[in-house]
């Protein structure tokens, strides 16, 4: 099964990212390496424990257009709360929020 098909079983908006994509499952995937290898969710979880509210807010909001662009909607969901919490100031419910969706990250990047 190709890598966008388990995708969309996943919940993921496949359709619409593929349009974006052009159809070209090829260069999704390369995007979609490159995201996994940049391992920038997890630089996230850092700029939060070191309590860097501002950093953090501002890779929360990329992270959250990363995840929105690659299709990625149940991990796009949950960094949706990430970032209201860090728009509030409140790094404890943020960092809550974060364990689950790394927990999920982890079924993502198995896909490659």
């Amino acid at each position: 099964m190709s890598m966008t098909k388990e995708l969309k079983e996943m919940g993921c908006d496949m359709d619409e990212t593929m349009e974006r994509f052009m159809d070209d499952e090829e260069f999704y995937v390369e995007c979609f390496r490159k995201f996994v290898e940049d391992r920038e969710l997890e630089s996230l979880g850092d700029l939060m424990i070191s309590r860097d509210l501002e950093e953090s807010f501002t890779r929360a909001h990329t992270l959250k257009g990363t995840l929105g662009n690659l299709g990625l909607i149940p991990l796009f969901d949950q960094m949706v709360g990430i970032v209201e919490c860090l728009r509030k100031g409140d790094m404890l419910h943020a960092l809550q929020k974060y364990q689950p969706l790394m927990e999920d990250w982890e079924r993502y990047k198995n896909l490659l």
